[in-house]
């Protein structure tokens, strides 16, 4: 998350913090759509301060932090030679209708499409959507943009990506990123509206990383 998608952010020096995912959710479910969210922790403290404001009501929560002491998993920075652009909601309802008959899908790009095919013993069902790279085009939600340097075909557990797909919601569009060499990308970008200009301001960006399936053997 870009510092530039804060109204306040100051850091003075580098700093990592354990968050307990499933208590900090509870926690966020105290503030109002409208509030606004501080979050805090001073050097050297073992808690993160959680501040809502609103007009008339202002809370303050205190997190305590974990002490994690596996090393820092981290993805080192990847050439991708495919990627394809569409909306969220679309690849959304793909992995969610196409679960629905088996359990892995193959995703084949193409200079003229992308396709999500799954075949499984009951049954077997495919998805192809056309590409574009139009200015008009990006504009268009229902419309997906495709860069291709190497034509490929990989598999990828549906289960995975439909826990990725529920982060829809935070962008209208998503991009995915394949190479030979590296496994599938799942890139939503987040964005915020700005008042003062029509460019949106860049807050961020959530990326899943997922492994080929391999076949007969689960992914790690």
């Amino acid at each position: 998350m870009r510092r530039q998608g804060f109204s306040h952010y100051r850091v003075d020096d580098t700093v990592n913090l354990g968050i307990n995912i499933e208590n900090i959710l509870k926690l966020l479910k105290c503030g109002g759509p409208k509030d606004s969210l501080t979050l805090s922790s001073q050097d050297e403290s073992d808690t993160l301060s959680l501040f809502f404001e609103s007009e008339s009501r202002t809370s303050k929560f205190d997190n305590k932090l974990m002490v994690i002491d596996t090393e820092q998993l981290s993805v080192p920075t990847m050439q991708y030679t495919t990627s394809c652009q569409m909306a969220s909601s679309e690849f959304q309802r793909i992995v969610r209708d196409l679960s629905t008959i088996g359990d892995a899908v193959e995703i084949s790009i193409t200079k003229e499409g992308v396709t999500f095919s799954v075949e499984s013993p009951t049954g077997s069902g495919s998805i192809t959507l056309t590409g574009s790279e139009t200015e008009n085009d990006k504009k268009n939600s229902s419309s997906i943009k495709i860069k291709v340097e190497e034509e490929l075909t990989q598999k990828f557990t549906l289960r995975y990506l439909n826990s990725f797909a529920k982060a829809s919601s935070l962008s209208e569009f998503v991009t995915l990123k394949l190479s030979s060499e590296a496994p599938l990308c799942v890139d939503f970008r987040m964005v915020l509206p700005n008042k003062d200009d029509e460019n949106p301001i860049a807050l961020g960006a959530l990326r899943f990383f997922l492994a080929p399936k391999a076949d007969e053997q689960e992914d790690e």
